[in-house]
């Protein structure tokens, strides 16, 4: 049986969803301290409160990346990010799959390392941001590469 699975991934709707309500919970927070909420010297909480607001917000207004992650038969994992649609397709770079990588049924919190040195990087990945089916079989690549490995799985206890 061949692990080999090639997948865009979108950011995850639901996610930039909660992000947005996040931001007007600490917006309406922020309001509401403003207003007189009873809170000695609401002005830092406000201003904490708003602060966290437009961080959130910006967060959930960016523009959208595509990311293609591919497994190779061997258990490679390249990851390409693109910029924008219009521009040619970037190189892919070849990562490793590090310990503390999480492996849910619903969600995948993978830490990755490009094998030439880097910055170790988290994609975050939940069944919305794949196309339909794909999650599973980039779930079941994602784990048979964790198991390679038996000491990463009675070491490091990624389920």
């Amino acid at each position: 049986m061949s692990i080999a699975v090639c997948a865009v991934i979108k950011p995850s709707r639901l996610l930039r969803l909660l992000l947005a309500a996040y931001a007007l919970a600490n917006a309406g927070a922020a309001a509401a301290l403003l207003a007189g909420a009873g809170v000695h010297q609401p002005g830092p909480l406000a201003l904490a409160c708003l602060l966290a607001a437009l961080v959130a917000g910006h967060a959930a207004c960016k523009p959208e990346k595509a990311r293609v992650i591919d497994v190779s038969g061997l258990g490679e994992i390249r990851v390409t990010v693109q910029q924008s649609i219009g521009t040619a397709p970037p190189q892919a770079v070849r990562c490793s799959l590090l310990p503390g990588s999480t492996l849910w049924p619903q969600c995948l919190l993978l830490l990755l390392r490009p094998c030439e040195g880097g910055a170790v990087r988290a994609l975050l990945l939940v069944p919305d941001s794949l196309p339909a089916g794909c999650f599973r079989k980039l779930s079941v690549a994602i784990r048979a590469i964790a198991r390679r490995d038996n000491k990463f799985f009675r070491k490091h206890k990624i389920l």
